[in-house]
């Protein structure tokens, strides 16, 4: 009951909670912001996908993502975390985070092909002017490198890692196209810096 006189507003969190197990589900309900979405099984991707909604949360439940080819990317937003999920099947990077703040990766797996699969995967998470939390994160069998981090990125080590058969775990690029150094922030010593190599005024 309200005394006379006194108006009441009533306010509701717009926040959208989403069960997906495909392709099409996964677009319909990146197309708002404020968004839960669970996975419900393993699915291939059928074209790239953005997140480029704020406060766009993942939870895989241990499926993966098929990448067949395709990009999957976060752009240009914030607020978005992706946990418990794996990426297979990709060629040049399973994942990219381009203009992106306050984002968080935590048991996510990118799983690059065998080594006896001939379209070798290249790069497993490409981090570019992005502000990134890693934790837990798994990285497997890339060509290049398991995690590139450029253009003036800040990312912060949350957990131990794992990289296993990676030419190198993670390499800070900057310099030329690829911007001012960027920060990796690793509290708890979980790695070791190795050489810094320049080619035509690109840092590596």
């Amino acid at each position: 009951t309200n005394p006379a006189n006194q108006a009441v507003n009533h306010y509701y969190a717009l926040a959208y909670m989403v069960e997906v197990g495909s392709h099409d589900e996964l677009v319909e309900a990146l197309k708002n912001q404020n968004t839960y979405i669970t996975f419900t099984n393993s699915f291939d991707l059928k074209g790239n996908v953005d997140i480029t909604n704020e406060s766009t949360f993942i939870k895989g439940e241990g499926f993966a993502i098929n990448s067949n080819g395709f990009k999957f990317s976060v752009k240009n937003t914030q607020n978005v975390s992706l946990e418990n999920v794996e990426f297979r099947n990709y060629r040049e990077n399973a994942l990219t985070i381009w203009n992106t703040n306050n984002v968080t990766l935590k048991e996510v797996g990118l799983m690059g092909n065998l080594k006896d699969n001939p379209e070798k995967s290249l790069v497993g998470l490409d981090i570019y002017g992005s502000e990134v939390n890693l934790t837990d994160v798994y990285t497997r069998n890339h060509e290049y490198r398991g995690i590139s981090v450029r253009n003036g990125s800040t990312v912060t080590i949350g957990g131990s890692n794992i990289h296993y058969g990676d030419k190198v775990d993670i390499k800070m690029i900057y310099g030329g196209n690829d911007g001012t150094a960027s920060v990796i922030k690793d509290s708890e010593g979980y790695y070791t810096k190795g050489e810094v190599i320049t080619t035509n005024g690109t840092n590596t």
